[in-house]
């Protein structure tokens, strides 16, 4: 899946993103045992 994205956006501007720590945080929160009360909170964990 993401080889399609890196595709359709091009090598560069994947390489640019923060897709991988992206993947992670939605599987992380659509996987967890729990369910996180805020789902912005971990996402402003990363950007801070």
């Amino acid at each position: 899946m993401m080889a399609a994205v890196k595709h359709a956006i091009g090598a560069a501007n994947y390489a640019k993103g923060r897709l991988p720590e992206a993947i992670k945080l939605f599987r992380d929160l659509s996987l967890g045992r729990e369910f996180a009360p805020f789902l912005t909170i971990p996402a402003y964990e990363l950007i801070a």
